[in-house]
């Protein structure tokens, strides 16, 4: 028998090891929880019964109380009155004591649960109709001559021996209930010892399970995830042929295949990236020369063409020169990193090239720190910066022109920083608006903060007499979207009625704040009233404004740098860059 107990029980356990984790958890808890609930059950409906059946004996006990144990004495003595005629029958009323003492009685009768009590009650019912009886007799008899003594016979010899019978059952009545009460009380205290026994036992068979659930789950979980753990540990170490069983646990075994086919995953991918890195190394060649402007070398070339038959041996060997080391750098054996040294030879070489080119027109200046010298990028970062700065800053001037290049550390980030000296917006800008206005004076509007450095540069460059008024408004605050909120915090020192004026801004985004401005402004009755701003993100436009003089039309980025602030920072940046935000 212990053996077969024994078998059963390692089955049940083997069972139960295959359990998902949660099942396991809630076997535990319906194992620890079900027998505390039917304890507390049992506990309560005992207790429950002995609280009733003791608040019934206390009720009963009450109310037999409110019997006057001086109802003998008191209705014999009213009767004795009445028979003797010092007092007529409706002065003594002795109808109204027995009313209020079978009262008492219907009373006990509705909630005792006591059979002695209850055969106790049918014999008071029974006297009290005896006595009702006599008194009526009684009553009777006196309205009728020589009855004396039949009524004083009646007295003595009937209600006097009918109210000691229930004076003395009355009196057995509350005994009873007490004696009840004590048994009760009895039986609660031999209940108390049960649940205290039943306690016990079931604080042990919790203790057992509890046990044996801090033992079997804790290791059921932590087992697995060790080992689990080791495999994870070979696959990082470089050990992509190793693989999970797991015989126990439907969710642990489910973890052990998917860790399985991440493994294969992560080896497939390697593979196919060694794949793609041979493949892309073979196409290097293809792809840097696709990078190589055909133009660029064609230009060279002729350029090459050009000094050959001008007979400048010198110049031709030094070109030839020149482009051998840009596409040696270029090139650079394959490697995708390079030092700033190099990428500095690099771009030297590029702009050597373009100086022939451009020859007066072109001069250019590198500085690169040499503690910074070894720092790596990305090969081929400088040259589109250049080109874009030759090709849009050199296509329409016909004089001296600079390329400066400045690479340093701030904030422990490389800056690369490519400037040209090509026509400033701000000219082309104010040359426009001097044609539109001729000789005629204007009124600059700068919109505090953000547009001082433009509204200066064109009060320089504009032609006609120019002057300037200040208004600072705002709708950002410290953040990198506009709240929608306008106020104006500082307003114009003159009036503005028939002159002509510009705003200058430095953004426009959603048009709300230029919106009310203008309103606000054309309130004023100038003559003319005109629209400049440096920058337009017209993605970002909830309002419609229309802007006369627009310098670059940017994409929904957050900019920076040349006046533009975020929360009173990189005004002075002397250009214009996108905030990035580090999450």
């Amino acid at each position: 028998m212990k053996k077969l107990f024994f078998r059963i029980f390692r089955k049940k356990i083997d069972e139960y090891r295959d359990f998902s984790i949660q099942k396991k958890i809630s076997v535990a808890f319906v194992l620890l929880l079900v027998p505390l609930i039917l304890f507390v059950l049992i506990w309560f409906v005992c207790a429950l019964d002995a609280t009733n059946r003791y608040d019934k004996v206390v009720r009963n006990t009450s109310i037999i109380s409110e019997f006057n144990l001086d109802f003998k004495k008191n209705y014999d003595y009213k009767i004795y009155l009445i028979t003797t005629g010092n007092r007529t029958y409706t002065d003594q009323n002795p109808e109204q004591d027995i009313r209020y003492a079978k009262d008492i009685i219907r009373r006990v009768k509705a909630t005792t649960e006591n059979s002695e009590n209850k055969e106790c009650i049918v014999q008071i019912e029974r006297y009290f109709q005896v006595l009702e009886k006599y008194t009526k007799t009684i009553q009777e008899n006196m309205q009728k001559e020589g009855k004396y003594d039949e009524n004083r016979d009646l007295w003595e010899n009937g209600v006097q021996l009918v109210t000691a019978n229930i004076q003395n059952k009355m009196l057995q009545l509350l005994y009873n209930e007490n004696r009840q009460s004590a048994l009760i009380y009895s039986d609660m205290q031999h209940i108390t010892r049960n649940m205290i026994i039943i306690s016990l036992f079931l604080a042990a068979f919790l203790a057992v399970v509890t046990t044996m659930m801090i033992t079997i789950i804790p290791r059921s979980i932590s087992k697995p995830v060790r080992y689990l753990s080791s495999i994870t540990k070979k696959v990082a170490d470089g050990n992509l042929e190793v693989r999970a069983h797991m015989e126990h646990g439907v969710d642990v075994k489910l973890l052990a295949d998917s860790l399985n086919v991440m493994i294969e995953k992560i080896k497939t991918l390697i593979d196919n990236v060694m794949l793609e890195q041979m493949r892309l190394r073979e196409a290097e060649l293809e792809i840097l020369q696709m990078q190589i402007n055909p133009h660029f070398l064609y230009n060279t070339l002729d350029t090459i063409v050009w000094l050959a038959e001008a007979g400048q041996k010198e110049q031709v060997v030094s070109m030839v020169q020149t482009l051998s080391d840009f596409f040696r750098a270029s090139l650079n054996s394959g490697k995708d990193i390079v030092s700033l040294e190099g990428e500095c030879r690099h771009i030297t070489s590029y702009l050597q090239i373009q100086q022939v080119r451009y020859q007066d027109i072109l001069t250019y200046d590198v500085d690169i720190p040499e503690e910074i010298a070894n720092c790596k990028i990305p090969k081929i970062t400088l040259q589109p910066l250049v080109e874009n700065s030759i090709k849009y800053g050199f296509c329409e001037i016909y004089e001296g022109g600079q390329i400066r290049i400045h690479v340093y550390k701030q904030d422990g980030r490389l800056i690369l920083s490519v400037y040209n000296s090509g026509i400033p917006i701000a000219e082309e800008m104010a040359e426009k608006i001097s044609a539109d206005i001729g000789d005629e004076t204007i009124t600059l509007i700068c919109i505090l903060k953000g547009s001082v450095f433009l509204s200066c540069e064109l009060a320089k460059n504009i032609k006609g007499s120019v002057m300037l008024d200040f208004m600072s408004v705002t709708s950002y605050g410290d953040d990198t979207k506009s709240s929608g909120v306008v106020k104006i915090i500082k307003d114009l020192d003159d009036p503005l009625e028939g002159k002509n004026v510009l705003v200058v801004e430095d953004i426009i985004d959603s048009g709300r704040t230029l919106s009310y401005l203008l309103k606000n402004l054309k309130a004023r009755n100038p003559k003319s009233l005109r629209l400049c701003t440096l920058l337009d993100k017209p993605d970002r436009r909830v309002v419609d404004v229309s802007v006369d003089y627009v310098g670059f039309e940017i994409p929904d980025e957050f900019v920076v740098g040349f006046g533009l602030d975020y929360a009173q920072r990189y005004r002075n940046l002397p250009y214009i860059g996108v905030l990035e935000f580090n999450e």
